[in-house]
């Protein structure tokens, strides 16, 4: 694992970040991740480092909530048009994170039990968080129950802010995340 940990870069591309240092150290973070959870060939690591780039610059961070009254009609179809006078452009106008995505999460406006919510205070608690943004409360308590499994002790469901909190918390979930999703009997040298 380490001589294929050398052969990966941990400085991320030039100018596709301004936070050189910090996103180095996620990469580093994800690719230990990757080794703890048995995620172990270049392909495996290099897919979940292009995901966390994409997803959050290899910088762990929260969901954003600041969109447009047209973005929100797009990402957000069934958005009421009071919904969007009331949550467009929500973050720049000071409207709480949890308000925001208690109703874009929550199953009022979602429907039963979206993402493991089973009320909207839990689609306002479980937002998109980490590396890879993970969301819903069936999600956090699935990775966390799947890091007790290796013997990690997380507790994502009484402190979600462990994900942008926690660099390796961050790392794990993702790394677990990625090895959940990929089909068994995959060729871990695919790419």
């Amino acid at each position: 694992s380490s001589a294929t940990n050398s052969t990966i870069p941990t400085a991320p591309p030039p100018k596709s970040v301004t936070q050189t240092i910090r996103a180095a150290e996620g990469i580093k973070a994800l690719i230990a991740a990757c080794d703890k959870v048995g995620l172990t060939t270049k392909e495996q690591k290099c897919a979940l480092l292009g995901i966390a780039g994409g997803e959050s610059a290899w910088i762990p961070k929260l969901e954003g909530y600041n969109y447009s009254a047209a973005r929100m009609k797009q990402v957000y179809s069934f958005a009421t048009d009071e919904d969007v006078e009331k949550y467009a452009n929500a973050e720049k106008r000071g409207l709480p994170r949890a308000e925001f995505f208690s109703w874009a999460y929550g199953p009022t406006k979602r429907g039963k039990n979206f993402l493991g919510n089973t009320t909207d205070a839990d689609g306002g608690k479980y937002f998109g968080r980490g590396f890879i943004q993970l969301t819903g409360k069936a999600n956090y308590a699935k990775y966390q129950k799947q890091a007790e499994a290796l013997g990690v002790t997380i507790d994502l469901i009484n402190n979600p802010d462990s994900l942008d909190d926690d660099i390796n918390v961050s790392a794990l979930v993702a790394a677990l995340y990625i090895k959940d999703r990929t089909p068994k009997g995959t060729n871990p040298n695919a790419h």
